[in-house]
């Protein structure tokens, strides 16, 4: 495995990996890597001649400091994790590299995926996030993109960002991988101690239940069992827990068959927020 730590070096090598006709699979990744990482790697692999994984903690895109400090940090388990499964290239920038020009807003239509859930609760993250992946995307001008459903509105992003600058660019969303409870699996589940992470498994097992509930009776009726059920434990707190069309990233207060919607929840084990999703279909 190849490893780049200056942009205009990874540049030089992918001249020529393009010259030769080969195409190149991107992972941008935070590090502290786990099995959807991989998953994701390995989608690269089997998709593309040379496959690339950033790993980089991109301080615009927390609107916590506290977050961005203590964010979980592991790299030399992670260098071994890509050595075994076979990575091509690993880019390691650091910040002087990523920011060399500043900071500066990319402008993209996003309509309602810039207005509602994370956008709200977080507000500037995506604007870090599009920031920093239309800044690797720049760089390395990959034939495909890898990201996990998990973080539903942030994949739709990035498809919207490809679409508006870089439409050669293919941006492939990836499901979600889970541990054997069901939990989604995030590099923050590493900072939950085990009695933690039987609540952060409990509120999975919640969206699965909810789909019978809101097919039996309604979405009012899902967002009351939600509500009961987090006031049931102090261990967990509710951020938020949305219904959404995927078409065209709404809320709604109703569901009809044959559309295609999505369970968003968020919420707080301990000082940990984590984040999870669930099609629906009715």
């Amino acid at each position: 495995m190849q490893k780049f730590k200056k942009s205009l070096r990874l540049q030089s090598f992918l001249i020529a990996t393009k010259k030769s006709g080969r195409s190149i699979g991107f992972v941008p990744t935070m590090g502290s890597l786990h099995e959807g990482h991989i998953s994701l790697v390995q989608k690269s692999k089997s998709e593309n001649d040379v496959t690339i994984v950033s790993i980089y903690i991109n301080p615009s895109q927390f609107n916590d400091e506290n977050d961005f400090i203590n964010y979980p940090k592991s790299l030399e388990n992670d260098i071994s994790l890509l050595k075994g499964i076979k990575c091509d290239v690993l880019f390691l920038p650091n910040t002087k590299e990523m920011y060399k020009d500043g900071f500066s807003l990319i402008d993209v239509d996003l309509g309602n995926l810039n207005l509602i859930l994370e956008s709200k609760k977080r507000p500037g993250h995506f604007n870090g996030v599009v920031f920093i992946v239309h800044k690797l995307f720049k760089i390395i001008e990959p034939n495909k993109a890898y990201f996990g459903e998990k973080d539903f509105q942030q994949l739709l992003i990035i498809k919207k960002l490809a679409q508006s600058h870089f439409k050669k660019i293919s941006v492939i969303g990836c499901p979600t991988v889970r541990d054997n409870g069901g939990l989604a699996m995030s590099s923050r589940n590493q900072k939950l101690t085990a009695k933690q992470l039987d609540f952060a498994k409990k509120a999975f097992n919640l969206l699965k239940n909810l789909k019978e509930i809101i097919k039996k009776n309604s979405v009012k009726e899902s967002k009351i069992f939600v509500n009961d059920f987090f006031y049931q434990y102090e261990e967990i707190t509710l951020d938020y827990f949305e219904i959404i069309e995927e078409s065209n990233f709404s809320l709604v207060n109703s569901v009809i068959k044959n559309k295609m919607y999505r369970m968003m929840i968020a919420f707080k084990v301990g000082d940990v927020r984590l984040i999870d999703n669930l099609k629906l279909k009715i």
